[in-house]
């Protein structure tokens, strides 16, 4: 009998042991709209993406014609992770976005109508004055009642320049209690920066759609990043908006990133196919404030 009892114990260890072992562990992805601000389309679009469940992160710019609407629903949504969508280049011809420190004291950044450059030149900007731009849109951000905890650069800006920046970023880290995204697919000046940083957030892949993709495989991708998404954590970078005649205008009928590519990114957010997707992939959507520290180039840990 004693045996028996024995036996049966053992079986139940052995079931339980087995159920725990092969319990598939949950992916882990960051969902983070960016470009909050920008228009009152994008921000209608994102936050109704966050009040889906879809979107775990938004990343909003002070210089967007729409940040005052953001900061005032932001205000109002005090759970919602926000980091500062650090802006140095204005691209679109009807968005001319200008600095928030004065023209004529970040000029290597301003072009001669004070508003900041088509593209940024990490090669000509002067690092004191990114520094000091990206602390005053920082401010500006938390004047306005915004909680940042983290720092993401439009259009990966800071990531080129040979890592001429990184030195700028670690005091901005080390003053402001913020983080930077960085991950471990991108360009070099990443491991650079991570180094530098000592400590921090590290994803293992930071993706995004791209103008290679035809709309008709829009759902198609974001369904393959999450299934095939790798141990660690993954950042997938989305860009939702309602493609009306505000979003129009901004963007002047340009296809990569304007109006309908936007609306494509949010009617993906919105269905339920993709809501069914990360349920059935057993996925766990974050925020940066949950994303695993890791220790770079020797440094140690935060306490």
């Amino acid at each position: 009998m004693r045996y028996a009892f024995v036996a049966v114990a053992i079986l139940a260890a052995a079931t339980k042991l087995r159920s725990q072992t092969f319990t598939p562990r949950p992916k882990l992805i960051v969902v983070s709209a960016v470009d909050v601000g920008m228009s009152r389309s994008v921000n209608r679009g994102v936050f109704e993406a966050v009040s889906r469940g879809t979107v775990s992160s938004v990343s909003v710019m002070v210089v967007g014609d729409a940040f005052d609407d953001a900061a005032a629903w932001l205000r109002a949504h005090p759970e919602v992770d926000v980091g500062l969508h650090v802006v140095l280049s204005a691209e679109w011809p009807h968005a001319r976005w200008r600095p928030v420190m004065p023209a004529s004291v970040v000029r290597s950044l301003t072009d001669s109508t004070g508003a900041f450059r088509r593209h940024f030149d990490g090669s000509r900007a002067d690092a004191r004055e990114v520094e000091q731009e990206i602390r005053a849109q920082l401010m500006l951000a938390r004047a306005a009642g915004v909680h940042v905890t983290h720092l993401d650069v439009h259009k990966n800006a800071l990531y080129g320049g040979g890592g001429r920046f990184a030195d700028a970023l670690v005091r901005i880290v080390a003053d402001e209690a913020v983080t930077v995204v960085l991950s471990r697919t991108g360009p070099t000046e990443w491991g650079t920066l991570a180094v530098a940083l000592g400590t921090g957030p590290m994803f293992e892949v930071s993706t995004a759609i791209t103008p290679a993709e035809t709309p008709a495989r829009w759902p198609r991708w974001y369904e393959a990043v999450v299934r095939g998404a790798p141990a660690g954590v993954t950042r997938v970078v989305v860009h939702p908006g309602y493609d009306d005649a505000e979003l129009r205008a901004l963007t002047d009928g340009v296809d990569a990133w304007g109006a309908a590519w936007r609306q494509r990114d949010l009617a993906v957010l919105l269905s339920d196919s993709f809501l069914r997707e990360l349920t059935e992939r057993r996925v766990k959507l974050l925020g940066m404030k949950e994303v695993p520290w890791r220790t770079h180039g020797g440094a140690a840990p935060p306490p």
